[in-house]
Parts: C-alpha cells; sequence; structure tokens
C-alpha cells in the first residue's frame, strides 16, 4: 500500500518504491544538510564558493546516516 503524505523517512520511501514494483537504484537528498546553510543563495551565487557547496553535498548525497538531514529526496527505481 502506498501512502501518501509529505513527509517521507528515508527507508520508508524506499519501501514505498519497493512495494510499486520498483528495484530502488539509488536514494539521495538532493540539498543534503545544505539547506541549513545561512544565506545559502548568497553562497552559490560565488563561483568559487558554489563549487565547494556543491562538491560537499555530492559526497554526503548518498550517506545513509545523513539521506534524512536533506529537504528533500529522489529515489530513483527501475521495474525488473
Amino acid at each position: 500500500m502506498v501512502h501518501h503524505c509529505l513527509l517521507h523517512l528515508p527507508d520508508e520511501l524506499r519501501g514505498e518504491v519497493k512495494e510499486a514494483g520498483f528495484a530502488v537504484e539509488a536514494l539521495v537528498g538532493i540539498e543534503g544538510p545544505a539547506w541549513a546553510v545561512p544565506d545559502l543563495d548568497a553562497c552559490l551565487e560565488v563561483p568559487g564558493r558554489r563549487v565547494k557547496l556543491l562538491a560537499a553535498i555530492e559526497r554526503v548525497e548518498a550517506e545513509p546516516s545523513l539521506i534524512g538531514a536533506s529537504a528533500h529526496l529522489l529515489v530513483v527505481g527501475r521495474r525488473p
């Protein structure tokens, strides 16, 4: 049964995708804990800071202990 709600824990989302008949290929946090960076928009406007911030996000996007720290999750599934 698929539950529709606004908030998901990473394992709940993974379970819903599997329940829908898909194999989970990836589950990542879109912005990771970067959403909590003060003046995030300003950081992204400075090229050097943007590169460093995006590199940090990429390093932790699939880290199981940090996926839930992201404000948005992305799951990629494939029907077997």
